[in-house]
Parts: C-alpha cells; sequence; structure tokens
C-alpha cells in the first residue's frame, strides 16, 4: 500500500506541478516544459534567472513563487521582459521577494496575485504593465514593498486600459509613477505612496465610482494628478509634496482629506476643473492654499482652510467658486488671505465661526476618520443636505441648515 500511495504521488507530481528547483534548475526551463493545467512552484533562493529573450508563462499555466522564496530575474538584452499570457496566473506568496533588472518590465496580461508581505524591488525603468488584473492586498501588519533596488527611480505600477485590480496595504517608493491609471483605475486604499515624482496618476478616466482613500501620500513631487478624470478621494493623508493634488479638466469630490505641508499647493486646479472638495478637508500650511484658472467653477464647502503661507484659496482668470461655510483660520477671516483675479469671482461668505474637522493638528488620515465620527451622524446628515441643496443652486434652504 505504501509503495502504492509513494507512486501515485508521484505520478499526481509530475502530472500536475512542476518544482523549481528540484525538476528543473531555471524558471524559463520549467515554463518551456509545462503545459495547460500545470503549475510551477518556486522555492527557496535561486542564481539569477537569467535571460536572452522575453519568457513567456503560457496559457493555462500557473507560475507561482512560494514563501520566502527570493528570485532575481535579469537580462542581457534591452527590451527582455517576464510576461504572464492572458488565461496564464503569477502567483508571489506571502514574505517572498522579486527584483527585476534595470528596463526589465512585469507584463501582466493574464492574472497578478500579490499576497502581503512579498517584495518587489526594480533596477532603472524597470516597472509592471498591466492590462490584465493585478491584485496587492498586504494586511496593517505585513504590507507589501514596491521600491528601486538601486539609486534610479524605476517606472512603477502602470494599469492600461482595459484593466483592473486593487493595490492595498503597500508601500511604493523610488518610481517615476508610484501608480499609473491610464483610462482605467483600480482600487487604491490603505497604501503609503512615497518618494515618487508622481505618487499617483489618474488619465482619461473620466467619471468613476472607484475611488482613491485611506492612503497616506507624502514626499512626491506631485501627490495625485488626475488629467480628465474625477474620481472620488477621501480620507487620505496628502503631505510634504510639492503639490498635493493637481487637477486638468478633471471634477474629483473630495471629503474628509488632510493636504498639509506641500512646497507650492495644496491643490492646484486648472482648465474646467470644477472640483466639489466638500465637507471636512483640512487645507492648511501649504504654499498657497487651493489655486484655480480659467473656468474651474469649483465647490469648496464645509472645510477648514488656513495657515498657508501664501494665499488660503486663489482664483485666476475667468471662474466662479462657491467657498461659502468654510472656517478659514480667524473670525471673520482675513481677506487678504483670499485674492480673486482677471476675470475671477469667489463668494466666501457665511464663514463658519469654528473648525468642522473639530482640529487641525492631524498627522494620519485615520485621526480625521476618528475625529469624524466623534461629530455624531446627526451633523454628517445636516452638513450633507445643505451641499446636496448648494449643488443645486437652493442656496436659503442651503443657507437655513447651516
Amino acid at each position: 500500500v505504501l509503495n502504492e500511495t509513494s507512486t501515485n504521488v508521484a505520478n499526481y507530481r509530475s502530472s500536475n506541478n512542476i518544482y523549481v528547483p528540484e525538476d528543473y534548475g531555471a524558471i524559463n526551463l520549467a515554463l518551456a516544459a509545462a503545459q495547460s493545467g500545470q503549475t510551477i512552484i518556486v522555492n527557496g533562493t535561486l542564481a539569477p534567472q537569467l535571460q536572452f529573450a522575453t519568457t513567456v508563462i503560457p496559457n493555462g499555466v500557473t507560475l507561482k513563487i512560494n514563501s520566502g522564496s527570493n528570485i532575481i530575474f535579469g537580462s542581457f538584452t534591452s527590451g527582455t521582459n517576464l510576461q504572464v499570457n492572458t488565461q496564464a496566473t503569477l502567483i508571489v506568496d506571502a514574505g517572498a521577494t522579486l527584483t527585476f533588472w534595470n528596463n526589465m518590465s512585469l507584463i501582466v496580461n493574464g492574472t497578478l496575485n500579490v499576497h502581503e508581505g512579498s517584495s518587489f524591488n526594480f533596477g532603472s525603468g524597470a516597472g509592471i504593465n498591466v492590462t490584465g488584473t493585478l491584485t496587492a492586498n498586504g494586511t496593517s501588519s505585513q504590507l507589501i514593498t514596491f521600491t528601486k533596488s538601486g539609486t534610479s527611480n524605476w517606472g512603477g505600477i502602470n494599469f492600461q486600459s482595459g484593466s483592473s485590480g486593487e493595490v492595498s496595504y503597500a508601500n511604493i517608493s523610488g518610481a517615476n509613477y508610484g501608480i499609473q491609471c491610464n483610462s482605467s483605475l483600480p482600487s487604491i486604499h490603505n497604501n503609503t505612496i512615497s518618494g515618487n515624482t508622481y505618487g499617483i496618476y489618474v488619465g482619461n478616466v473620466g467619471a468613476t465610482s472607484t475611488s482613491i482613500n485611506y492612503n497616506t501620500i507624502q514626499s512626491n513631487y506631485i501627490g495625485i494628478y488626475l488629467y480628465y478624470s474625477s474620481p472620488s478621494i477621501s480620507h487620505n493623508t496628502i503631505q510634504n509634496n510639492g503639490y498635493g493634488l493637481n487637477c486638468y479638466s478633471s471634477s474629483p469630490n473630495l471629503s474628509s482629506n488632510y493636504l498639509a505641508h506641500n512646497s507650492s499647493h495644496g491643490a492646484y486646479l486648472s482648465y474646467y476643473s470644477a472640483a466639489n472638495m466638500v465637507s471636512y478637508n483640512q487645507i492648511g500650511y501649504n504654499g498657497t492654499g487651493i489655486y484655480a484658472n480659467y473656468q474651474c467653477n469649483a465647490i469648496i464647502t464645509g472645510n477648514s482652510i488656513k495657515s498657508n503661507s501664501g494665499y488660503n484659496l486663489q482664483g485666476y482668470q475667468p471662474l466662479y467658486i462657491d467657498a461659502r461655510y468654510n472656517y478659514w483660520g480667524a473670525y471673520p477671516p482675513d481677506p487678504n488671505k483670499i485674492s480673486a483675479t482677471n476675470g475671477a469671482s469667489i463668494d466666501y461668505s457665511y464663514w463658519l465661526s469654528y473648525d468642522p474637522t473639530g482640529g487641525f493638528n492631524k498627522s494620519t488620515s485615520s485621526e480625521i476618520v476618528n475625529n469624524n465620527a466623534t461629530r455624531g451622524s446627526f451633523f454628517d446628515q445636516e452638513l450633507t443636505t445643505a451641499i446636496d441643496f448648494q449643488k443645486v443652486q437652493r442656496y436659503d434652504d442651503a443657507a437655513s441648515v447651516y
């Protein structure tokens, strides 16, 4: 019986799973031998997986990098990549480490699943390009790491048109684009995105129900850049960047964000960016709090906007900003901290005598959330009702609720 069982196990192993380095000494050799339905399981620390041409995970095959494994993918020629085909899957198990040499991309046309505690290290210009599905979910105690392996920036994570996925509980640093989204926006939440040129770039997404929330976005040149994209952005800490939020022809909905200590602008709105900054945003200690130019007819209500070194709010060129019912750090607000020139019009009447966020000395988005909770649901419902009235120009009704 023991011999029969051992034989059956051996047959099952040989027909369904391929092991590296036990069966093949290199991943590309195992992939070349794999048939549809098989899983290649990689264990341990391997010598650099060097290749002269793109290595492809074929359709129907799963490549699984086991927990604790340390794998280096290298190339002798430019443009050589690791590619996950449309019907293939790459699984990076908890605690595994993958390193990619310079200018080498991980191309995800199929499925990439990344588990908690794993690490990705990229050489100059290397990155992840997604046309399929990338799901990278860490935990609060076991974050996923995406970073550079040397002194030069890596490319970043690029979600392309038609892609989908989720990135959560990850540290993303040292990239040209921490997360770049082109005509597709995955769920992005609970990440720390720092030390990149662009923290998050979202282009040509339009109006979407997908949100960017509960992230710490700091020490980037631009924290979030929106181009013809209007997502919901809430409960983020956006601090110590050059620009906190930069919008071009985009109308996002922002609530409960902390935009502070950004050296240039907390929020920069340009060319028809009719942002809705409604409720509980804290915008302070920036160069300029909020800047808006041509036809950026924004609604900015229920926020704390104060202590910016330049203007708290600046409008330039033809536009109208409804900035009523905000707290400006003084009662009444200092008119010299609000500027409207070259055809701009700003209504900042009905200023608040209290800070609706409950206090500005916040350092994390979770503190903002907790602070909002202490105010109680009744206050939240009243503010939401007033803002809804304001959006449809029922100003008298809004004023009575405020």
